[in-house]
């Protein structure tokens, strides 16, 4: 018996089966798409990109897995929803050092502008001595 000839048997003698292949579609195709999310976060070598894409992926695994018909994978939801949880406490510790070390540059360069302030004064004040000696050779 061939593939098509299964179907149409299929649909003779259960009224609702293409109603239950397009709900299990709908269900493997949200896995599939959370698959594709985890796979395509690990091609790139940013770990902030990896974590955004993997985190997505987790958290379509989390509704894939409570859609699980006919009863739901609570491991699979509670373990992607624990890795999105560690995603987004090492995206915003990211995100805290990066606004740290933005600020701890911009106070090195407001520093160096300070500084660079400074060095006229230091000219002017090799300019002093030459003019005291102008004026003591001329009395």
């Amino acid at each position: 018996m061939n593939l098509l000839a299964f179907f149409e048997n299929a649909t003779e003698t259960a009224p609702g089966f293409w109603e239950k292949v397009w709900d299990f579609l709908q269900v493997e195709g949200l896995g599939l798409l959370a698959s594709a999310f985890i796979l395509v976060s690990f091609l790139f070598s940013k770990q902030v990109i990896t974590r955004l894409i993997n985190f997505v992926g987790c958290i379509i695994f989390v509704i894939y897995a409570l859609l699980f018909l006919p009863t739901p994978s609570y491991s699979t939801a509670f373990m992607n929803a624990a890795l999105a949880i560690v995603h987004i406490v090492f995206l915003t510790k990211d995100f805290i050092a990066k606004k740290k070390a933005k600020s701890s540059v911009d106070g090195i360069q407001n520093a160096e502008q300070t500084t660079d302030g400074e060095q006229p004064s230091t000219e002017s004040d090799t300019e002093q001595p030459a003019a005291q000696q102008t004026d003591s050779t001329n009395s």
